[in-house]
This record gives structure tokens, C-alpha cells and sequence, in this order.
């Protein structure tokens, strides 16, 4: 059987990359394998991973990208997105850390090709605390990219410990 379906490029290179590591370049031997293995996880854990994965596909435009990255953050720290300010640009608390999205300019609106940069940092800070992290991600770049960086360096640095 024969069956279709549309997949970031992202996605895809990664997925071609790997075939060609482990299956000689069989995708479709590939994704059948994968396809069994997502058949075998409990539904609940595989429904949280199509709700990022559609977060993912949602940044048509600057504003909704920012939007599809504060969601995605809030589903893989398990804390759902509260912007008590609604804007993209207010900072959010995971744990002991507090997160946000720097401005391109002082003072001047972000153009939509910008760059995008998350921002961590320790709250309260101590002697004993972490750095702050940046990160700089392409226009281009996925908000789940993105979001998963920032989770992982929250997770490393314990800031729900």
C-alpha cells in the first residue's frame, strides 16, 4: 500500500539523513519501523506529541511563531503557556528560571525576518546560580526547535529541582 503525507523540510532531511545512516536510504523501510513503534507507545504520550507537532506548523507569520513557541515551552516543561500580559515579549516563570523573547531594537518594533532570541535565567540569583543562556534561531528556524533547546537547557539546569 501506498500512502502520502506532507512533512517539514526539516523533518524530512533529518528523516533521509537517518535512513541513509541505518537503512541504507530505505525511507519506507525507515517509517515502517517508525510506525510501529509509535503503534506500540501509550496514546496518551503520543496525543502530547502531535499537539507540539502542531504548534510546529502554525508560524505563518512573526506573531504566530512567537505564539507556537510559548505553547510548545509550556507543553514540554508540562506548565501550559500563562501570559498574564498577552504579549509574546512578557516573561514567563519555570521554576526556579524565569524565560523570554529579547526584542531585535530598543524601542522599534521586530521586522518579520528577524531573528528570534530566547533568553533564560536564574531567579532569584545566587552565587551558587547558572549563567543566563541566549540563543539566536533564523526566522526560518521551527518554534519546536526552538522550544526544545530552551526546555533542555531548563531541565539541565534542574529549574523545577
Amino acid at each position: 500500500m501506498k500512502f502520502s503525507v506532507s512533512i517539514g523540510d526539516h523533518v524530512y532531511d533529518e528523516f533521509c539523513n537517518f535512513a541513509r545512516k541505518v537503512a541504507d536510504g530505505n525511507l519506507s523501510l525507515l517509517a515502517a519501523i517508525a510506525i510501529k513503534e509509535v503503534l506500540k507507545r501509550p496514546p496518551s504520550e503520543i496525543a502530547k506529541l502531535v499537539e507540539i507537532q502542531r504548534y510546529d506548523r502554525q508560524f505563518a507569520n512573526r506573531s504566530a511563531w512567537m505564539k507556537a513557541y510559548w505553547n510548545a515551552l509550556g507543553i514540554l516543561m508540562e506548565q501550559p503557556d500563562h501570559d498574564a500580559f498577552n504579549s509574546p515579549y512578557s516573561p514567563r516563570t519555570f521554576g526556579k528560571f524565569y524565560a523570554v523573547l529579547l526584542m531585535n531594537r530598543i524601542g522599534q518594533p521586530d521586522e518579520e525576518a528577524d531573528p528570534f532570541f530566547p533568553y533564560i535565567g536564574p531567579q532569584p540569583v545566587t552565587p551558587d546560580s547558572p549563567a543566563p543562556r541566549q540563543w539566536t534561531f533564523l526566522r526560518t528556524t521551527t518554534p519546536l526547535i526552538a522550544a526544545e533547546a530552551v526546555a533542555n537547557q531548563l531541565r539541565n539546569h534542574g529549574a523545577f529541582n
